[in-house]
């Protein structure tokens, strides 16, 4: 499955399908580092990502590897009733090393490991969970995963919004409960209509160049 829970359990209830996968985005043996000069030790790593509070409690209730990262990324940044945010600082940083992206040296996502690998990937935020480097279906796919990250962006953000006022596991856990539908009734949630339509539209697209 290419996306986390529940941005997965989200896509097939907007499309009435899974979401596809993209095997040309191999993070193991990652295209970019030949054809971009990428660093094989972050890779598209050299992003700070925010962190919901359900999906960091939901890492923090798995225990393990994903969980210590969570409890020492609580100590480093922002943390905030809706999740954990990137400081000012690493902002800073990673505005002035865009041009760099995926080379940089200067900015490295808390959540990458000494091998460079994802310490919370079952638990990535959408914009991570989103982004790929290369896509199979191309710029159809390329289109695919936009719609995907602004719809399931909006609703990771009403729903972060919803359960601020839960501790991060208590919000991690509640999130496993909530349907698409009870997304849409969120304060804001009327604004999803028209990003749904344009999910369902690229969606159809990219299957339609698939079959071609």
């Amino acid at each position: 499955m290419s996306l986390p829970s529940p941005f997965d359990a989200w896509y097939a209830s907007i499309v009435g399908e899974p979401p596809p996968d993209e095997p040309l985005a191999t993070c193991d043996a990652c295209p970019m580092c030949a054809s971009r000069n990428f660093r094989p030790a972050v890779k598209c790593c050299t992003y700070i990502p925010a962190m919901s509070n359900f999906q960091a409690g939901r890492a923090l209730a798995s225990g393990g590897d994903s969980a210590d990262a969570v409890r020492e990324r609580m100590t480093q940044t922002r943390r905030r009733p809706i999740g954990l945010l990137p400081t000012l600082a690493e902002e800073r940083s990673y505005e002035n090393e865009r041009h760099s992206f995926g080379a940089t040296t200067e900015v490295k996502c808390p959540f990458v490991s000494d091998h460079g690998t994802c310490r919370v990937w079952a638990y990535r935020d959408v914009t991570c969970a989103t982004w790929f480097c290369a896509h199979q279906n191309g710029p159809a796919g390329h289109a695919l995963w936009k719609a995907a990250a602004d719809v399931l962006g909006r609703a990771e953000g009403l729903l972060a919004a919803a359960l601020s006022e839960e501790d991060y596991v208590q919000a991690g856990k509640r999130a496993e409960t909530i349907s698409w539908s009870q997304i849409r009734e969120l304060p804001g949630g009327e604004g999803l209509a028209d990003l749904e339509e344009a999910l369902i539209e690229a969606h159809a697209r990219a299957q339609t160049h698939r079959e071609l």
